[in-house]
């Protein structure tokens, strides 16, 4: 094969790769209740594996699994804020990192998360990263806490060096693959997956637990 042609083999191969990721990110937003076989969700998480996700409360929880560099989970973060905004004092909103291994920054963001302060920082964190997705290989992840209001970036650096926080994720993503989790948004609320076909179906889902 020439020279020439293996330049045009090359550049058809990237533009097929190109398109079947973009159809795949529109694809995963779109996952439904109707459709919460294994190949779309995961397996019903038990108890155990539900607590292990969660903890224990008294209110509902909500448990977003995502991943930063993620399009559909950026896709979705307005309608988690949402949900967040309206129902924050009758229920629980947790982020859980599930970065994928095909995201190359997406380990380090996770555990930048898993080493803040609180679930709101978490969540402040989280979503800033999201924000910043298109350049996140040029962002400064101390730079990023100090914007949202993590004030000792010393010790949140420390942290992210340290193996505990490292740990924290791997054991984030072994609980999900335990479920026979394999992308990303995914979103439960009391161990049950959430239809993130329509704008409105994770309040919805929320109106359906509390009026219960």
């Amino acid at each position: 094969m020439s020279y020439r042609r293996l330049i045009e083999h090359s550049i058809t191969a990237a533009i097929v790769v190109c398109a079947v990721l973009s159809a795949w990110s529109a694809i995963v937003p779109m996952r439904t209740a109707a459709r919460s076989d294994e190949r779309w969700y995961g397996r019903k998480p038990t108890r155990e594996q539900w607590i292990e996700l969660a903890g224990e409360s008294t209110v509902p929880s909500v448990v977003v699994l995502s991943d930063v560099e993620c399009p559909a989970c950026r896709a979705l973060s307005p309608m988690i804020e949402r949900a967040r905004i309206v129902h924050s004092k009758r229920v629980r909103f947790l982020v859980r990192n599930f970065p994928l291994p095909y995201h190359p920054r997406a380990f380090a963001a996770a555990t930048l998360i898993e080493c803040a302060s609180s679930e709101e920082q978490r969540w402040l964190l989280h979503n800033r990263l999201l924000e910043r997705q298109d350049s996140l290989e040029r962002v400064d992840f101390m730079k990023v806490a100090w914007e949202v209001g993590v004030r000792d970036t010393v010790a949140l650096h420390m942290c992210t060096r340290g193996e505990k926080a490292r740990q924290k994720v791997l054991r984030a993503l072994k609980l999900a693959e335990s479920m026979g989790l394999n992308g990303t948004p995914t979103v439960l609320l009391e161990g049950n997956y959430v239809d993130l076909q329509n704008p409105n179906s994770i309040e919805v889902a929320i109106e359906r637990v509390l009026t219960k």
